[in-house]
Parts: C-alpha cells; sequence; structure tokens
C-alpha cells in the first residue's frame, strides 16, 4: 500500500460550509473539507495499491455525495514517490 496525497476541486462550489462537509462526510468522504481561492476542496491522504484507486474512490465519493469535481491536484512528493517505486521496477 502506498500513501497517496491530493487535492479534490468541488465544480460549483465557491466555499465549503457546514451543510456540504456534513453532506461529503455522509456520503463516506474522509479528507479535511476547505475552501482555497474562492473554491472548495478537500485534502485527501489515501492508502491504496496505486494512485489511480485513491483518487477515483474519492471522486466516486463526492460524486454520491452529489457533487461534481473540477480539478484534481496530486502532492508532488506522491508524484515523485511513485515514479521512483516504478522505476525501481522497470
Amino acid at each position: 500500500m502506498k500513501t497517496i496525497y491530493f487535492v479534490v476541486y468541488l465544480a460549483d462550489v465557491d466555499e465549503m460550509t457546514e451543510a456540504v462537509a456534513e453532506t461529503l462526510f455522509a456520503a463516506g468522504c474522509d479528507g479535511v473539507p476547505g475552501s482555497r481561492d474562492g473554491q472548495a476542496m478537500i485534502q485527501y491522504t489515501r492508502e491504496a495499491n496505486s494512485m489511480e484507486e485513491a483518487v477515483f474512490a474519492a471522486l466516486d465519493e463526492i460524486k454520491k455525495a452529489g457533487f461534481n469535481f473540477s480539478k484534481v491536484e496530486i502532492d508532488p512528493e506522491s508524484l515523485h514517490e511513485l515514479y521512483s517505486q516504478a522505476r525501481c521496477v522497470a
């Protein structure tokens, strides 16, 4: 398992309100809710077998809560670690 750090920005949600955060939590979102640059977002730290598994699981939870996403930012350290591991295997 790998630890993946990433941020998902919600589409059409300017601010992370308590109501939005509670709806996300009820749908299984376990990230840290917040707002940045006028857009609601969720910071995640996920243990998963792959980056895709971690991100897609989070996106499924967001959609289950009734929201869409506008972008996903993967932490550079997570990308570097995954790249390094892939090079060792190749």
